[in-house]
């Protein structure tokens, strides 16, 4: 797996925490809101695809750490792409889309501890686990099962030297509009084990991860 890949797949895990916060920590004035947090996460993941397309099979595993809540995720889908518009005779109307099948899961985890050096992180608890397809010529979800109470087990150790890396982000519209937001990560790889329902997960990579990112929106 690919520095990129690995790193795509470290910033979704990373994405989720961000999107949970609810803009933690957020200051709020006329036409102007600042926002800043900060999330631990423990991650396994495993796959090959190409991110900026969305084709191929990956997934991850982990739990993520923010303001003392610890949740468990699963995510694993495998894309293909289809080509559309068969039911017509005219090629002119074909077209490609990327239908996919996934597992996704969450949960709390009851039992963790994280150093705070970011060495080791344990973990376990229980998942609800749903399965579905997604069929892009007709944009249609469907939910094929539903598994409460997988049990999910994670001791990670990390390996090798920090990985620290930063991203910014910035839109802008003169006079009306501009969001800016700084995104930090520090952290080691890690190897050990994980398990679902019991069974080995056969990752690729892992990671023991600290994120913090603040905002800026004024409009």
């Amino acid at each position: 797996m690919s520095d990129r890949r690995q790193r795509f797949l470290v910033s979704a895990a990373a994405a989720i925490a961000i999107a949970a916060s609810s803009g933690s920590a957020a200051v709020h004035a006329a036409e102007v809101s600042n926002s800043r947090g900060s999330s631990v996460a423990a991650q396994a993941v495993w796959g090959s695809g190409d991110p900026e397309t969305g084709i191929g099979d990956w997934g991850g595993i982990g739990v993520i750490v923010q303001d003392g809540d610890a949740q468990l995720f699963l995510w694993e889908e495998e894309t293909v792409l289809v080509s559309c518009g068969g039911d017509t005779t005219d090629p002119a109307d074909d077209y490609e889309g990327r239908s996919s099948t996934f597992r996704s899961g969450y949960g709390a985890a009851t039992d963790l501890s994280i150093d705070r050096s970011l060495r080791r992180a344990v973990a376990s608890g229980a998942m609800t686990v749903e399965s579905g397809t997604y069929d892009a010529c007709t944009q249609v979800w469907t939910l094929t099962g539903v598994e409460p109470g997988v049990a999910v087990e994670l001791d990670l150790v990390a390996t090798g030297q920090p990985d620290v890396w930063s991203d910014r982000y910035v839109e802008h519209i003169p006079a009306e509009y501009r969001f800016q937001q700084q995104f930090r990560h520090f952290g080691y790889a890690a190897d050990g084990t994980v398990t679902l329902g019991g069974d080995a997960v056969p990752f690729e990579h892992a990671m023991i991860s600290r994120f913090s990112w603040n905002g800026h929106e004024r409009y």
